[in-house]
């Protein structure tokens, strides 16, 4: 996976994930756990696509919140999420903070259950941000490896010019 913020005002992540010899489906998922509710992460979707090296690619959706991956050994699929939805867990972004909830903004590659890297990209205006993932600090472009999906989606994201880190406690100044 790779996130990158295309546009703090119009409150825009672009997700894109890169699947090499994998089949089957991509969804959104509809709930998160431990709410114990249906989310609708898919209204957030802004618009999704599958490119190869020679083009696009046809997506074809499943349902509400699924799409059947094209059949490609090396492809792309890249999604645009609106940030800037202020309801619980969900993911916000503005000129001074964000946070991730990987699951909003992160589709699940159906019955893939391998080891995932993600990396981060933010504006120009954004390099001297902090950033704290995964119980630990990163810096933009490193890689970050998760065990699986489960373990990428329970990792939330922060980041922000003005973050003090206190023991796993994160304080926004």
């Amino acid at each position: 996976y790779q996130c990158q913020i295309r546009d703090d005002r119009s409150q825009i992540i672009a997700t894109m994930i890169r699947l090499k010899s994998i089949q089957g489906t991509i969804a959104i998922p509809k709930f998160m756990p431990g709410s114990y509710k249906i989310r609708n992460f898919v209204g957030s979707l802004q618009n999704i696509k599958a490119f190869d090296s020679k083009g696009p690619l046809a997506l074809i959706q499943k349902d509400t919140n699924s799409w059947q991956l094209p059949d490609s050994d090396d492809f792309w699929i890249v999604a645009n999420f609106f940030v800037g939805d202020l309801q619980v867990r969900d993911c916000y972004l503005d000129d001074k903070f964000g946070f991730i909830n990987p699951i909003c903004i992160m589709p699940q590659v159906i019955d893939y259950n391998g080891e995932l890297s993600l990396k981060l990209y933010p504006l120009k205006k954004q390099h001297d941000w902090q950033i704290w993932c995964a119980d630990s600090s990163c810096d933009w472009g490193q890689e970050l490896i998760f065990n699986d999906y489960h373990h990428l989606y329970d990792s939330p994201i922060f980041m922000g010019s003005n973050l003090e880190v206190i023991s796993n406690d994160i304080k926004i100044l």
